[in-house]
């Protein structure tokens, strides 16, 4: 009988044994499995901060271009008005040198007329020059004329 009890203590100890080895085995598991977890974990932990991180640069990435841009638009705006006041004053330049064309032709063509006109006028005191010299000796030749018919009719008179 004492055997026989020993025998199912033996049994009860040796099933609580494997049962202890058993629980032992299964908190092992999932120690292991929360380790893993835990690694899991952390890893996307990491990986998400990366994320926020290079989210965060992209942010910043954009912030910058978009100033970037920004400012080329302004700078683009003010080259357009530039580029406008550049054409306008180059319009007024080209009108004024069609201007000054125009009035440098006209002067020109006074200049011709003054000069054919001052030709004209110092051919004419040519002329009146010489028809003064030929008034000249047809006026001393009729008073010659003159003395000589007076002489002749004294003569006349007294012969």
């Amino acid at each position: 009988m004492r055997c026989s009890v020993l025998q199912c203590v033996a049994v009860c100890c040796s099933a609580c044994l494997v049962c202890l080895y058993m629980c032992c085995s299964a908190l092992q598991c999932v120690v292991v499995i929360c380790s893993m977890l835990q690694c899991v974990f952390s890893v996307s932990l990491y990986v998400l901060q990366c994320v926020a991180v290079c989210c965060s640069m992209l942010q910043c990435v954009f912030s910058v271009s978009l100033y970037v841009l920004q400012c080329v638009a302004v700078c683009c705006s003010v080259l357009q008005y530039v580029a406008a006041r550049v054409q306008y004053v180059s319009i007024c330049v080209a009108v004024r040198c069609s201007a000054l064309q125009c009035v440098a032709v006209c002067c020109s063509m006074l200049q011709r007329v003054f000069s054919v006109s001052l030709y004209v006028l110092q051919s004419v005191a040519v002329c009146c020059s010489m028809l003064q010299c030929v008034f000249s000796v047809s006026l001393y030749v009729l008073q010659c004329v003159a003395v000589c018919c007076s002489v002749l009719q004294y003569v006349a008179v007294r012969v």
